[in-house]
């Protein structure tokens, strides 16, 4: 990843803080911005963590050139993917756990949000009972 100029740095903790103010409007989750290189290009995953449940969850990923580019298709990404995807809530337990837990994600569709939920972990250790389209406020 390309070393970022002092006025780059900036833009880029003012667009992750406006970023994280938006997801936590309303909700507690903490979010964390996970970069990667990915074959000469920025990959960025933004990942949420649910404090009552200590599970992350994706909520994002964007390609681009720079870290820059890939904040800023983020950016645009938080601010409409209410209104460019659709609500979805996923019922399920941890294996070996009896509490059926409930989480919600944005997708264009079932597959998108359970590759969220999916997201880093081990497909075995989960069970997924219900996944639903919420409807629409």
């Amino acid at each position: 990843m390309k070393e970022l100029t002092a006025e780059e740095t900036l833009r880029a903790l003012a667009i992750e803080k406006e970023i994280i103010e938006m997801l936590g409007q309303d909700t507690n989750h903490r979010v964390n911005f996970n970069y990667h290189n990915d074959f000469g290009n920025v990959q960025l995953n933004i990942e949420t963590i649910n404090p009552r449940y200590n599970q992350m969850f994706l909520f994002f990923t964007a390609v681009g050139v720079t870290k820059l580019d890939v904040l800023n298709k983020a950016l645009e990404y938080t601010r409409h993917y209410r209104d460019q995807s659709d609500s979805y809530t996923i019922q399920w337990t941890p294996l070996g756990e009896k509490e059926v837990r409930t989480s919600y994600f944005h997708g264009r569709s079932i597959e998108e949000a359970l590759e969220k939920f999916r997201y880093g972990r081990d497909r075995n250790k989960t069970t997924v009972f219900l996944v639903s389209l919420n409807p629409k406020a």
